[in-house]
C-alpha cells in the first residue's frame, strides 16, 4: 500500500469515525450533515465521497433507534430491502457475476439513507431545511455561473464537448456533479423539499430562497427532465397547499378541483419539457435495444451491473457513449438487468413506504407535515424523471433520494394516535 493510499485510507477512518460521533453525540444535526457534505464529489478512497462515509457512521452510532424503527414499520422494511436482496440474489444467475457488487453497493446505500432518516427524532425540522438550502443553492448557483460563462467547467476541453457539457458555444453546468444531470436531480429534490417546508411554515423566506435557486440551478444544466421534475412538483405542492387551506365542511368539490388543475399543470409541464427535449430523440433506438434484451430475459434479467455489459457487444446505429452506464430509463435499465421482478421491487422500494406514511400525514401536527409533503412530492418527482434518465450513477447520488424517502416515513411516525 503506497502512503497516498494509507492516507486516504486514514481519512476515510476518520469520515466515518466522524459519522459516528454524530450520531452518538449530536443525532439532530448527522442529518443535516450529510446533506451538506453530498455535494462535495471528492474521492477520499476510490470507492467512497465524504457523504457516503460520514452516513456509514452515523448509522452504525444509530443502530438501536434504526431497528427499533423498523421493527415498527414492518412494511418499510420489507421493501426497502427486497430490492437489495434481489440485487444480490442475481449473481446465481447474471451474465458476469462480478458486476453485481457494485450495483449492490449503490442500493445498499440508497438504502441505509433511508433507514437512518426514518429513525430521526428530531423536534425542530429547522436545522434539516437550512441544511438543505445550503446543500443545494451553491451548486446551483455554480452550475448557474457555468452557463452563463462566468466560470469555466472544470476538465479537458474534448471530454467537456464529448459529454455536451461545453458544446458548441453553450455550457451546461454541473458544479462538482459529474454530469449537468446530477446536478439536476439533487437540486430538485431540495427544492421541492424546501417548498414544502416554507408553505408548511418552516423559515418560508430561508425555503422562498431555496426554491429560487434551485429553479436557477435547473436553468444552468439544462435539463429538461429536471425542469419538469422542479416544475410539475412545485405544483403538486402547491396544490396540497391550497387543498389544506380550503379544509372546511363542505370543501370536498373544492379540493377535486384543485386536484384537477394540480393536474392539468403537472401534465403540461412535462408535455412542454418532453417537446423542448425533441422528444425520445437517441433513447429510441436503446429504448429498442432494452426492450430486445428484456425479451430474451424478462422475469430474471440479465444480473445487476450487467447492462454494459451487453451495450459493449451490441451493434447500434448510435454512439453509445452516452448508453454504456445505463440505459437513461430507471424502470428499463431495472428490468434489463433484474427482470419484471425487480421492477415490481423498484416500485414497492419507492412506494410502499410514501403509500403507508401519507395515509398517517392528516395527523400530523405542527410544521413537520409540510417537510413531510415536500419529500414525498421530491421522491415522486424524481422517479417519474427517472422513466428518462437514471439516478443511481454513484452511491453518492442515491443519498438524498434516501434521505428523503425516510424523512416521509419519520414524518409519518409524528402522527398523533387516532383518526386525523
Amino acid at each position: 500500500m503506497s502512503d497516498t493510499e494509507a492516507l486516504g485510507l486514514a481519512v476515510a477512518g476518520v469520515a466515518v469515525l466522524g459519522g459516528a460521533a454524530l450520531g452518538r453525540w449530536a443525532p439532530s444535526f448527522a442529518l443535516p450533515a450529510i446533506l451538506v457534505l453530498v455535494p462535495l464529489r471528492v474521492g477520499l478512497v476510490p470507492w467512497a465521497e465524504p457523504a457516503t462515509l460520514v452516513l456509514c457512521g452515523v448509522a452504525c452510532a444509530r443502530a438501536r433507534s434504526i431497528v427499533e424503527t423498523l421493527r415498527e414499520e414492518p412494511a418499510v422494511f420489507a421493501a426497502t430491502l427486497a430490492l437489495p436482496l434481489w440485487v444480490a440474489a442475481s449473481v446465481v444467475w447474471a451474465r458476469q457475476s462480478a458486476f453485481v457488487p457494485a450495483l449492490l453497493g449503490k442500493w445498499a446505500i440508497v438504502t441505509l439513507a433511508a433507514w437512518v432518516a426514518a429513525a430521526d427524532r428530531t423536534r425542530d425540522p429547522r436545522p434539516l431545511v437550512i441544511a438543505t438550502l445550503v446543500a443545494i443553492v451553491p451548486s446551483a448557483l455554480w452550475g448557474a455561473a457555468e452557463r452563463l460563462h462566468w466560470v469555466a467547467p472544470a476538465g479537458e476541453a474534448r471530454e467537456l464537448y464529448h459529454r455536451a457539457i461545453a458544446h458548441g458555444g453553450s455550457v451546461r453546468g454541473r458544479a462538482l456533479f459529474w454530469h449537468p444531470n446530477r446536478l439536476g436531480e439533487f437540486v430538485e429534490q431540495g427544492g421541492l423539499l424546501l417548498a414544502g417546508a416554507g408553505l408548511g411554515g418552516v423559515v418560508p423566506w430561508f425555503c422562498l430562497l431555496g426554491v429560487v435557486g434551485a429553479a436557477v440551478g435547473v436553468w444552468g444544466t439544462g435539463s429538461m427532465g429536471s425542469l419538469a421534475a422542479l416544475g410539475g412538483g412545485l405544483c403538486l405542492v402547491g396544490g396540497w397547499w391550497l387543498a389544506a387551506r380550503g379544509r372546511l365542511p363542505g370543501a370536498g368539490p373544492r379540493i377535486r378541483i384543485v386536484a384537477a388543475l394540480v393536474l392539468v399543470a403537472v401534465v403540461s409541464v412535462g408535455a412542454f419539457a418532453y417537446w423542448a427535449h425533441g422528444g425520445l430523440g437517441p433513447r429510441r433506438e436503446i429504448f429498442s435495444f432494452a426492450a430486445d434484451r428484456i425479451r430474451e430475459q424478462p422475469w430474471l434479467g440479465h444480473g445487476a451491473g450487467n447492462w454494459s455489459l451487453l451495450v459493449g457487444g451490441a451493434s447500434l446505429e448510435i454512439s453509445t457513449y452516452w448508453f454504456r452506464g445505463h440505459a437513461h430509463s430507471l424502470p428499463l435499465h431495472v428490468w434489463v438487468e433484474l427482470g419484471f421482478v425487480g421492477v415490481g421491487l423498484l416500485f414497492a422500494f419507492f412506494f410502499v413506504p410514501l403509500g403507508s406514511a401519507v395515509r398517517r400525514f392528516g395527523s400530523v401536527s405542527g410544521t413537520w407535515r409540510g417537510v413531510g409533503v415536500g419529500a414525498v412530492a421530491a421522491c415522486a418527482a424524481l422517479f417519474v424523471h427517472n422513466f428518462m434518465h437514471y439516478f443511481l450513477r454513484d452511491a453518492a447520488d442515491g443519498i438524498l433520494t434516501g434521505l428523503l424517502l425516510g424523512t416521509v416515513v419519520a414524518v409519518a411516525r409524528r402522527a398523533a394516535p387516532g383518526p386525523p
